[in-house]
């Protein structure tokens, strides 16, 4: 009787391990095939194959003076704060789709400390500036004049605040962080933080 209770001891054993191996086999099949769909996905534009973003703080300088930029279509952009009132940003993000024209400044909206849909402060954009001679039919955009500067209608939060231009213009291989609310990562903020220039286009 002991040998019998010894073998249905073993044989519950194996068939643990033999079950355990199984939900080990599926898991890995399942992420396997998780990561070849991924794999299959094409890359997003200037992303590449060597992803190298991560999420950054929003608490931490220099990524708490980041805001993100809303349109009442649902749009939404990264800008830096640059003065008390004013909020650097890319021209193009800024375009309505429908009209191909810029939104106009009552529908634009600053959110300061964005994270997946909280935030600590909303402030609306009284004006906008951008370069006279942009095109805003041109695509790819043109970089040199791909800016906009909003004039928020209050100062800007003490949790951010602005960073100065940098002056004069780096060199080529000066390294540089990237960060903003990309398209694949929208409510968090992300950053590249082994970027350098390749050059400068308009100084």
């Amino acid at each position: 009787m002991g040998d019998c209770t010894g073998l249905m001891e073993t044989k519950k054993e194996h068939l643990r391990r033999a079950t355990l191996a199984l939900l080990v086999a599926l898991a890995t099949a399942t992420l396997g095939s998780a990561w070849a769909r991924a794999a299959e996905r094409p890359l997003l534009p200037g992303v590449g194959a060597d992803d190298r973003r991560a999420p950054v703080s929003i608490d931490e300088a220099p990524w708490r003076s980041i805001v993100r930029i809303q349109t009442n279509l649902g749009g939404r952009c990264a800008g830096v704060v640059v003065a008390p009132t004013r909020v650097l940003t890319a021209a193009h993000c800024l375009l309505n789709p429908r009209t191909r024209r810029l939104f106009p400044a009552s529908s634009l909206h600053a959110l300061f400390g964005y994270d997946r849909g909280a935030y600590a402060r909303h402030l609306s954009v009284a004006a906008i500036a951008t370069d006279k001679n942009r095109d805003p039919l041109a695509v790819p955009p043109d970089v040199a004049s791909d800016w906009a500067i909003l004039t928020l209608t209050e100062a800007a939060p003490p949790s951010a605040p602005p960073l100065g231009l940098w002056t004069p213009l780096p060199p080529a291989g000066t390294p540089v962080m990237l960060g903003g609310y990309n398209q694949d990562h929208a409510q968090i903020l992300t950053a590249d933080r082994e970027c350098r220039t390749l050059g400068v286009a308009g100084g």
